[in-house]
């Protein structure tokens, strides 16, 4: 099995490095940060992302869609007008990350990032 090398752009916006890890123990209930990072799978139109490293694990909250994905040797073309950032989605992802005490480094927007592990 080789390390997968594949870019991925979402709109999110990225945690705090340790933002994560202050999230208390406990079961993973159905649309808490630990679910959505753990489970792969999105709730209510918001997911989380890893990035980095599978040794330094950093995280964005994004939304679910769209949801682009490029792997080596295979680009993938993208409408410009696929790319609208939209206040009301940004708006979702800040509340969510307030709502569950994340704390965000920068703003929303569209990030390209990758996975190395």
């Amino acid at each position: 099995m080789g390390t997968r090398t594949d870019a991925y752009l979402v709109y999110g916006v990225k945690l705090k490095e340790g933002s994560f890890s202050s999230i208390g123990g406990g079961d993973a209930e159905p649309g808490t940060p630990k679910h959505l990072a753990w489970s792969g799978k999105p709730h209510n139109g918001i997911a989380i992302e890893t990035h980095c490293s599978s040794e330094f694990r950093e995280y964005i909250v994004c939304a679910a869609e769209p949801k682009y994905m490029a792997s080596r040797g295979n680009p993938v073309r993208i409408h410009p007008l696929n790319l609208v950032e939209t206040p009301p989605a940004g708006f979702r992802l800040l509340d969510y990350c307030k709502e569950h005490g994340l704390e965000t480094d920068g703003v929303p927007g569209w990030l390209l990032f990758s996975y190395w592990g």
